[in-house]
């Protein structure tokens, strides 16, 4: 059963979002999400047997992480793939109530390792924000669970909705240098079939990361069913859970004991 108000409040999040998209104010909140696409790579190539050289992250909401060894399709694809997950997780974990602090701890815990592990790469203003995001993370976690239940909902919309945009840059400007056309590029090098390669990479990347955006959000959205409880006799030593699955005969049976022990106690 789908919870109205949880689509309302995501509805009017998506709108205030999109209206203020271009407010400077919304400047550290686009940068941790470019924080969660660059560790995703990392992660990926970590995941894989790789190693991270160099992480890079700038206010114009670039990044860049270079990598050596590791399956490459893995790290490249899973900046955007990464992203999605990411938001949707923390998203639907808030929407849910669903081991929010598990995600805070593991949110905050990976982006402290990775700032503080790179931070020789980044600027020191990017750096003590990637600081600030790991600390608020992990504090409201297990001192304010209520402000980080807002917190997840809040970043996890934010970076949901990012990503889902963030995808356009497959279709905007030069697919080559984006994850895509790198993905082309590097199984076919110059030839021709390199852009409409990279055009395909970006479809299905789409389609893939805005598949796990919509099964998250559908999830987030519903409540489980209140099942409905069943009366029970009064002062009877048995508990009837489901009337359905009694066989006629053992009702009356149990019926029968019942009103025995009634009339017991009434003497």
């Amino acid at each position: 059963m789908v919870s109205y108000w949880r689509l309302l409040l995501l509805a009017l999040f998506a709108g205030v979002f999109i209206f203020f998209w271009d407010f400077i104010f919304l400047a550290p909140f686009k940068v941790f999400v470019v924080f969660l696409h660059e560790i995703s790579h990392a992660m990926g190539a970590i995941l894989t047997g790789g190693t991270v050289n160099k992480i890079t992250i700038s206010w114009n909401e670039s990044g860049l992480t270079k990598t050596m060894g590791g399956n490459f399709l893995a790290i490249a694809s899973s900046g955007y793939l990464g992203s999605i997950v990411w938001g949707s997780s923390m998203l639907y974990s808030s929407l849910q109530n669903k081991a929010p602090r598990i995600i805070s701890s593991l949110t905050g815990s990976i982006l402290l390792y990775f700032t503080f592990r790179y931070f020789d790469d980044l600027e020191v203003s990017i750096f003590f924000l990637g600081l600030l995001w790991g600390l608020l993370f992990l504090a409201t976690c297990f001192f304010i669970l209520k402000v980080n239940r807002f917190l997840l909902f809040f970043m996890g919309g934010l970076t949901s909705l990012y990503a889902v945009y963030d995808l356009g840059d497959f279709f905007r400007g030069d697919v080559l240098k984006t994850d895509a056309g790198i993905i082309a590029r590097h199984y076919l090098g110059d030839m021709p079939s390199a852009l409409p390669t990279a055009y395909f990479i970006g479809i299905f990347l789409s389609a893939v990361s805005i598949w796990i955006f919509i099964r998250l959000v559908y999830r987030a959205l519903h409540i489980a069913p209140v099942e409905e409880e069943i009366p029970q006799a009064e002062d009877a030593d048995f508990t009837v859970n489901s009337l359905e699955n009694i066989d006629p005969e053992t009702l009356k049976l149990l019926e029968l004991i019942n009103r025995q022990r009634i009339e017991t106690q009434e003497r």
